[in-house]
Parts: structure tokens; C-alpha cells; sequence
């Protein structure tokens, strides 16, 4: 009886680890709170201190796709120009930046540049997927899938890229698609919060902002090496955009600290 126990309780043991194993690796790939869920694609050939050098970054700018919708899902069209794209993305990029010592940098776009840029992101991405096939494919009480944005580990960068970007390490490729309400929509949907929230047990939610996906990755120039991508699926709100890139910018700041805390004290 006494082997039976200690059998068990090695055996508990094992799978009370292996759990926890399991659950940190799913922890440390994808992150969800309410309004979004994140997964993460570190370089698998990257240790943590790894990352401390990646922190001057040209920004390229983003593939924006996003529509407006009113409160029955009518579609507006609404015009979105690369240098809109890129003055909301550095936007919410500087927010985070100085924190955790990201040197960002916009490159321009020009109609030089306009090919060499649609070139890099058409072989960057490996899909194109929508918010609506995540929702779709995601089980009630499940996780929803959201596989890798970029499956190459290499990627060929143009060399008009390269010497209109000199003096940081990296590229930053992005791109932001979806829908979200217009203006109108979603002042009705604060107003109508606000009566449920006045009613016995009412919570004051009525629904979402939106619904995106947002992806991003990042390049090393010197060899194309694909140091992080991300993916998220989110309610669509501009905000999400720095959401996606603070677990890059986390592991150059803590790369940067194991770093100095590997040094030898004289």
C-alpha cells in the first residue's frame, strides 16, 4: 500500500509539472484579456539576452485595411492613406517606445519606395486572414487560432530599403485590418450602455468597438533574419497596434537588463 501511494504521488507529481509546463509555454505564446487575445512568435533560435542589441527601428509603413460600419453593419468605405497608416502607427508605437529604450524610426514611403516595400510585404506574410474566420474557427470556451503571420525565418530585403534605412538594426512590418463603427454607431452604443447600466444587475455591456486583426514582425537588416512576429485579434481600437508590439519591445528591455546583470562587478 505504501509503493501504491508513493507511486501515486510520484505520478501526481509528474503531471502536476508537466500542467504547469504546459500551461506556461501556452502563456508565454498567447495572451488574452476581454478585448483581445495575442500570440507571439519569437525566433526559436534566440535565447532572452539575445534581444538586447534589436533596439533602433525603422518603421515601415503599415498595410492599413479598415472599414467603417454603421450600427445595422453597413459598410462605408472610408479612404486611408499610407501616410494616415503611418502617423497612427508611430502614434501609438512612441507611446511605449522611450519605456523600454526603442529608438523608433518612420521611413517614408516614396513612389521609389513603393515597389520594394509591396515586395517585402507580399513575401512576409504567410496569409491573409480575417477576424471573422478567427471568430468562426474559435469554440466557445476555447482559444482562438492565430497562426503565425510569417513563416519564413529568412526574408530577401531590397537593397533600396537598405540604404534609405541606415543607422538602425531592424524593419518593422505591420499591417492593421478589419472594421470598426462609425462615430454615429458607437455613441449609440455608449447611450444604450449607459441605460442597461441603470437597470437592476445591468453591466453596461452591449457589445463590441469592432473586430481586427493586427500583425506585425520584425527583420534584422543585416540577414533578413526573422527575430519576432505577432498576431492579434482585437475590438479594432487604434490602441491595439502598440498592444502587438509591446512584447517585442519587452524582450529588448529585458534583454538589455540580463545583459548589465551579466557583467562582472570590479
Amino acid at each position: 500500500m505504501k509503493h501504491l501511494l508513493t507511486g501515486v504521488l510520484i505520478l501526481s507529481g509528474a503531471l502536476l509539472i508537466n500542467g504547469c509546463a504546459n500551461m506556461k509555454q501556452m502563456a508565454d505564446n498567447l495572451n488574452c484579456h476581454p478585448e483581445n487575445c495575442l500570440r507571439t512568435y519569437p525566433a526559436d533560435d534566440l535565447d532572452d539576452q539575445d534581444y538586447w542589441p534589436f533596439d533602433s527601428i525603422t518603421v515601415l509603413p503599415p498595410q492599413l485595411t479598415m472599414e467603417e460600419r454603421t450600427l445595422d453593419g453597413t459598410i462605408i468605405a472610408v479612404p486611408q492613406t499610407i501616410d494616415y497608416g503611418q502617423q497612427l502607427l508611430m502614434e501609438q508605437l512612441n507611446r511605449i517606445a522611450a519605456s523600454y529604450q526603442i529608438q523608433n524610426t518612420a521611413l517614408e514611403q516614396n513612389n521609389q519606395l513603393a515597389p520594394a516595400i509591396a515586395q517585402l510585404y507580399a513575401d512576409a506574410w504567410s496569409d491573409n486572414l480575417s477576424p471573422r474566420q478567427v471568430r468562426d474557427a474559435t469554440p466557445m470556451f476555447g482559444s482562438p487560432q492565430l497562426p503565425a503571420p510569417v513563416l519564413a525565418r529568412e526574408l530577401a530585403i531590397p537593397d533600396s530599403l537598405l540604404q534609405r534605412a541606415e543607422g538602425s538594426c531592424c524593419f518593422l512590418l505591420s499591417r492593421f485590418s478589419g472594421w470598426h463603427h462609425t462615430s454615429e454607431a458607437k455613441s449609440a452604443k455608449v447611450a444604450t450602455a449607459v441605460i442597461f447600466s441603470a437597470l437592476p444587475g445591468g453591466s453596461g455591456v452591449t457589445g463590441s468597438f469592432g473586430s481586427a486583426i493586427s500583425d506585425m514582425a520584425v527583420i534584422r537588416k543585416s540577414d533578413g533574419k526573422v527575430l519576432w512576429s505577432a498576431r492579434l485579434i482585437s475590438d479594432g481600437r487604434p490602441s491595439q497596434l502598440r498592444t502587438t508590439a509591446v512584447d517585442f519591445y519587452s524582450r529588448v528591455y529585458n534583454g538589455k537588463s540580463l545583459k548589465a546583470a551579466s557583467k562582472p562587478t570590479e
